[in-house]
């Protein structure tokens, strides 16, 4: 894979996970947008490093995890990696019993 193969992927999974766990959210209620996201603590993610920290905040909470480059390339086209699924349940989980 090219490097600007790679960072393209890594791009569109960062995209994919944060739209998931948005719909996610308004669908319970929720009015949250990408606002809410910070990827990577803020810093330059390009090239990608091998491991993004995703923080939301919402409302004066905060929801926070770390996935891997391969978590978030996988995650490109759609979100299907187990894994993945799991802790956007639970980062949507975590949101909404304190919502």
């Amino acid at each position: 894979m090219t490097t600007s193969k790679s960072t393209e992927q890594f791009i569109r999974g960062l995209q994919n996970i944060e739209r998931d766990i948005i719909k996610k959210l308004r669908d319970s209620g929720f009015n949250i947008d990408a606002s809410n996201f910070v990827w990577h603590r803020g810093k330059d993610f390009i090239p990608p490093p091998s491991a993004i920290e995703l923080e939301i905040k919402f409302q004066g909470r905060t929801a926070n995890a770390v996935l891997s480059r391969e978590q978030v390339e996988d995650s490109w086209d759609r979100l299907d990696r187990s894994d993945v699924v799991v802790l956007n349940r639970a980062l949507v989980a975590d949101i909404a019993k304190r919502g």
